[in-house]
């Protein structure tokens, strides 16, 4: 799965410092794929901003996972918390897990 050239949304979060413009790709009940627009701060650096609003916004309940391209195109998945659903640290991601997580797999 390559990143897609059509985004569903594209959202641009205030963050504390400069804002963050991501595109939307995918949003599913299982996951939400992201990609780093680089306008602005990039999304690693506003990872725990992004998961707010979009917490705020009732686009990532609990248990939904939530990956992005970074500004290099590199996949990586944004770890939450499993309780509380908040930023919780970066896993490395590959495209086949992703496609694991679509498809019903653990991932």
């Amino acid at each position: 799965m390559k990143p897609h050239k059509e985004w569903i949304a594209q959202l641009t979060i205030r963050c504390r410092f400069e804002a963050v413009t991501v595109d939307v790709i995918e949003k599913t009940d299982k996951y939400v794929l992201l990609r780093d627009t680089q306008e602005g701060r990039s999304v690693t650096n506003s990872a725990d901003d992004i998961v707010i609003v979009l917490m705020k916004l009732d686009a990532l309940p609990i248990g939904t996972r939530l990956f992005y391209y970074d500004s290099t195109g590199r996949l990586d998945e944004i770890v939450r918390d499993k309780k509380t659903g908040h930023f919780a640290g970066f896993a490395p991601c590959l495209e086949r897990d992703l496609n694991k997580v679509c498809h019903g797999g653990v991932g």
